[in-house]
């Protein structure tokens, strides 16, 4: 920020709390806030007015509401980043995907084995009573339409 943008944002804060503004408060606050943008310190102002009413406002609280709202914004940014990042690789190749088939290998070695200690083959999928249910509860939902 250069001198001009200071006093305009020493204006700002003037319209707040009718603090009086000369050459030295712009050239000690523009020795403070130099690297910071106008429109940053613009928003901290209005920040520290809203959540801190009658607070006397220093250069070091703009600075401190610029660093948590940079701060803030870099954590938005990465957990977007990093959603957009598990969005790109797809459900085939997704470490859930991978979990699930190892799940049901794990699930259909276990009925192997129990059905193997009995001597009896698994049963089918097709044989299960559920399955030979499923369709007359579709068919009777069809017919009440």
């Amino acid at each position: 920020m250069n001198r001009g943008d200071t006093a305009r944002l020493l204006a700002v804060i003037q319209a707040f709390d009718r603090r009086t503004i000369g050459d030295g408060d712009v050239i000690a606050w523009s020795a403070v806030l130099d690297d910071l943008d106008y429109g940053e310190c613009a928003d901290a102002v209005v920040m520290h007015q809203r959540n801190s009413p009658g607070v006397w406002l220093e250069p070091g609280h703009i600075r401190a509401i610029v660093k948590a709202a940079r701060a803030d914004w870099a954590d938005r940014n990465a957990a977007v980043e990093h959603h957009a990042a598990i969005a790109a690789v797809p459900y085939e190749q997704s470490a859930a995907h991978a979990a699930y088939l190892e799940a049901s290998q794990v699930l259909r070695d276990a009925v192997e084995a129990k059905y193997a200690r009995l001597g009896e083959p698994p049963p089918r999928f097709s044989d299960h009573p559920f399955r030979r249910w499923t369709p007359r509860v579709a068919r009777k939902a069809k017919d009440t339409r």
